[in-house]
């Protein structure tokens, strides 16, 4: 099974893109929503072009709704059996939430798409309005649709393009109206479907950590350098947000052996760590990992 997640502020697009482009899709797709709110508009307004449809309404996966997130994709497994698995967190959420809920599954493939407004994203970054997990929802991302191009002057575009690219340099950008996308959701190079030699499907497990200190660039350096090179088993995706001690948060993203870190200049909340592979035993990783950095911190 496939899993994409669709992030976005309220009213960026989500539900156009996947009325868009997932109901064309020729595997059996499902729509998880997570509608903010007792209604379930998006459920609705998805369910209404013919795709199977969950609604999980009033509130935030990454909130006090994980557990209720759980349960719903072990029935949506259990009783629908999708190859793909459309997952619409509500706008207020952030993705690391529904990356924490998938631990409890098996997946073969996962993508973080995010549809931002071109039109006001320059200015709700100036404004701060929505806080970090805005933020975190262009920098968690695969693939980033600059949506509404239309409803935007070419200033607007170019400057939030080059605001995601300096946030996410690793992701895939698209400039959409109506959040169309040619040709449905293209590939990403950062997913991998099937495990070598005899075409199994790799289930992954999702190892989700938030971490309390701040820690030097170096020392997050050292410990993707080791995930990359096999320190702590298959690891096929890794991304962190890290607050250093003297210096400005960084973002760091694992991806089949290639690394990459930026700066940004927005204050982060809180640390966290995300790690995907198809071997990983969560706990163990955990500890394995926080006994890693704790031993670095005792040689600085």
């Amino acid at each position: 099974m496939k899993i994409t997640i669709v992030c976005g502020l309220l009213g960026a697009g989500k539900t156009s893109f996947i009325k868009n482009h997932i109901d064309s899709a020729t595997e059996k797709t499902v729509v998880l929503v997570n509608d903010f709110g007792s209604l379930g508009i998006d459920g609705e307004l998805i369910s209404s072009g013919g795709l199977e449809t969950v609604e999980l309404p009033s509130g935030c996966v990454c909130c006090s709704l994980k557990m209720d997130l759980m349960e719903a994709l072990r029935k949506i497994i259990r009783e629908m059996a999708p190859e793909h698995l459309v997952i619409e967190p509500s706008g207020l959420a952030s993705p690391s939430g529904v990356l924490e809920a998938l631990g409890a599954i098996d997946f073969n493939r996962l993508d973080v798409v995010t549809i931002v407004d071109a039109s006001e994203f320059l200015g709700l970054y100036e404004e701060e309005i929505y806080g970090n997990f805005f933020l975190e929802q262009v920098r968690l991302a695969d693939m980033v649709l600059l949506n509404k191009t239309d409803l935007a002057d070419e200033r607007s575009i170019s400057g939030a393009l080059s605001l995601v690219k300096e946030m996410n340099p690793g992701a895939r950008i698209l400039k959409t109206v109506g959040a169309k996308v040619d040709g449905g959701i293209p590939e990403l190079p950062n997913t991998k479907k099937q495990s070598e030699g005899h075409g199994h499907t790799l289930a992954f497990k999702v190892v989700s950590m938030e971490l309390n200190k701040a820690y030097p660039r170096e020392t997050m350096s050292g410990l993707f350098s080791l995930m990359a090179e096999g320190r702590f088993g298959e690891i096929v995706r890794a991304k962190a947000l890290i607050n250093t001690p003297d210096g400005p948060p960084y973002r760091f993203d694992l991806a089949w052996g290639n690394i990459n870190e930026v700066s940004f200049n927005s204050a982060l909340s809180r640390s966290r760590l995300v790690v995907i592979g198809p071997e990983i035993v969560p706990g163990i990783m955990e500890e394995e990992i926080r006994a890693f950095l704790l031993k670095l911190k005792a040689d600085e």
